[in-house]
């Protein structure tokens, strides 16, 4: 599969590839609910796979493989994060930054061979509303907001 190979290609991924949905944390996991397994081509633990090289990076959390009928493999980037306070905005657009900077040095960067989405799940109740000025600025950093257990 392309995604475990590019997966392994990155020298700092080589070695977090998991089959499905595995990567993730139990408690991440729970966020998730995916109609068809056998769609995904695996997924990788972004955070705990950097941590050694960029402890004080922000970090984005997962990274998903998603493959369509078609043959072409989505990614899905990933992020768990509290929504319960303003601040958790800029918290995940800066994790957003940081992963539009990463991804330069791997087989995933944009505009190559995979469409891909970034999305935030909320691990609490959201503060605030689609329409928000907040949500627009996600938007601006090609964030989707995912209430509720996202769907793969």
């Amino acid at each position: 599969m392309p995604f475990q190979r590019d997966v392994n290609a990155v020298p700092e991924l080589k070695g977090h590839y998991k089959s499905g949905l595995q990567a993730l944390l139990k408690h991440d996991r729970q966020h998730i609910t995916c109609n068809n397994p056998t769609s995904l081509s695996g997924s990788v633990n972004i955070d705990s796979a950097l941590l050694p090289s960029q402890p004080n990076a922000a970090r984005w959390d997962y990274l998903v493989g998603v493959g369509h009928a078609a043959g072409k493999e989505e990614l899905i980037w990933i992020e768990i994060h509290p929504a319960a306070h303003i601040r958790n905005i800029d918290e995940v657009c800066n994790k957003s930054q940081w992963l539009d900077q990463w991804i330069k040095k791997t087989p995933f960067e944009k505009g190559g061979t995979y469409e891909q989405q970034r999305i935030w799940i909320p691990t609490d109740k959201v503060i605030f509303t689609s329409r928000s000025k907040e949500c627009k600025k996600l938007s601006e950093h090609g964030v989707k907001l995912k209430r509720g257990n996202a769907i793969l």
